[in-house]
């Protein structure tokens, strides 16, 4: 089935897919403006956050001039059915209330979120992870459960991870050998710490502990990690390699060809154009299929790369 062509039908409908989301920090304030365009078929129906002034905020920035405080999932149910968006700091509220289809974590902590994430399957709710964090520790234990209890956990699809499983998945269906895949990355510098980030961090209005992860490599590491657990590639030694090139698609000849070919990688490109998104390498021996690689100005192999120049966590949340 067709995405868009199901949110169409859903909004055609009035049958929108209801969002609780949990967690109201620089990007769940960027989603709650995303819901709130709102993207059909989809509405955000409710935030909950340990600061409710951070969830009022989220919600006027997401140009929501009403909403109602909310102490219980009953409270909320009424709410929602009603038309209203509601505010709560308990995050129980929303994944016991009825009127929610699908909570979204975006708290970027671990024990917390992890307790959310067992208590919505317990509720029969679906998930999606915008938390590294939580998905590189536990996630293939998260799914299991999620599995027994018959919904989805998902991490999200505009994170560099999910960027490159969405591309992955293509590659795929179409035949092709899928060998190594990661993250393209502008820089990485071990010594980052929220001394040298604390200006970047007030300029961007982000939290200077999680710019900090983003520049010392350590949301890399938990990022590799949740690639690893979904692909079953491996990295192929600590740290993994973060070969530098110009441009992405040098990736294909700066990677061990014996291991692509016989684990898997997961590896980061660094420094190279267009210094964000995601690549995946694909291998291909027959000489008909490389003579038409090579036409299609992809190279001569038996490596190559294709890559997705952008990651928007905010947007493309379960594509």
């Amino acid at each position: 089935m067709n995405v868009d062509t199901a949110l169409l039908e859903r909004e055609t409908l009035g049958r929108p897919i209801r969002v609780g989301m949990i967690g109201a920090g620089a990007t769940g304030r960027a989603i709650a403006l995303q819901l709130a365009t709102p993207v059909p078929g989809m509405r955000l129906v409710a935030i909950s956050n340990r600061t409710p002034g951070n969830g009022e905020r989220a919600f006027r920035e997401a140009g929501i001039t009403e909403w109602r405080r909310v102490d219980s999932a009953r409270a909320a149910d009424a709410a929602i059915t009603q038309g209203m968006p509601v505010l709560t700091d308990d995050p129980s509220v929303l994944t016991g209330c009825d009127s929610i289809d699908i909570i979204v974590e975006v708290t970027g902590t671990v024990e917390a979120a992890a307790g959310v994430v067992l208590e919505a399957f317990d509720c029969g709710k679906h998930v999606v992870l915008v938390n590294a964090e939580l998905d590189s520790l536990i996630g293939p234990i998260l799914k299991t459960k999620a599995d027994q209890a018959g919904v989805v956990l998902t991490h999200t699809d505009g994170d560099e991870p999910g960027v490159a499983m969405t591309l992955l998945r293509y590659l795929r269906t179409l035949g092709l050998r899928t060998v190594a895949a990661g993250n393209i990355k502008g820089m990485v510098d071990y010594y980052r710490n929220p001394d040298t980030q604390r200006a970047f961090a007030a300029n961007n209005d982000q939290d200077v502990m999680k710019v900090t992860s983003f520049a010392d490599s350590t949301k890399l590491s938990m990022e590799a990690t949740v690639l690893s657990n979904a692909t079953g590639f491996l990295p192929g030694r600590r740290g993994m390699y973060g070969p530098a090139c110009k441009y992405v698609r040098e990736m294909s000849g700066l990677l061990p060809a014996e291991q692509m070919l016989s684990t898997g990688l997961v590896d980061y490109a660094l420094g190279a154009a267009p210094h964000t998104g995601a690549f995946v390498i694909i291998h291909e021996e027959a000489p008909l299929k490389k003579v038409q690689l090579a036409y299609y100005k992809l190279g001569d192999g038996p490596f190559y790369v294709f890559y997705t120049p952008f990651h928007l966590p905010h947007i493309q949340l379960a594509w």
